[in-house]
């Protein structure tokens, strides 16, 4: 429960910096094929969304031998 406070809370960090950059600055690219501020952040959301609904649906019908993390085994492998 401790480490999902700090996930949450280095989460809020990051948004809120990128939420407080200029327009330029949260679309500027540091090199050319690299990712904005923007992007990344976009990124992360996008990612965090698309895990959850994953963990839960591996929760909903986990490997009757081996629980969520045979599922997510399973699932990488």
């Amino acid at each position: 429960a401790e480490a999902w406070k700090q996930m949450e809370a280095q989460k809020t960090d990051v948004l809120a910096r990128v939420e407080a950059m200029s327009p330029d600055k949260r679309n500027q690219k540091p090199k050319p094929g690299a990712w904005s501020p923007l992007e990344i952040a976009e990124h992360l959301v996008k990612f965090e969304e698309w895990a959850w609904d994953w963990i839960q649906a591996a929760q909903a019908k986990p490997d009757s031998k081996r629980g969520l993390k045979g599922a997510i085994y399973t699932r990488l492998m």
